[in-house]
């Protein structure tokens, strides 16, 4: 619903701010994935892990929504 497109759009924004803000990639990736945009939320997952790699704390939360995209 709206929730989803605010969220999005605050998100998309703070990535475009900040292009190394690796946390904002995720939500991205995770947001167009409850929308049902697969490709999408891949494209933005794969910036997430490029920018969040080594990062212990985010190394579960890829992985789950990793493994969710691939099913």
């Amino acid at each position: 619903g709206g929730d989803l497109e605010r969220a999005a759009d605050n998100f998309q924004e703070a990535v475009s701010l900040d292009p190394s803000n690796g946390a904002g990639f995720y939500y991205l990736a995770l947001l167009h994935f409850k929308k049902g945009e697969y490709d999408q939320a891949a494209i933005f997952l794969e910036k997430a892990d490029s920018l969040l790699q080594g990062n212990i704390e985010w190394e579960l939360p890829l992985e789950e929504l990793k493994r969710d995209l691939s099913q």
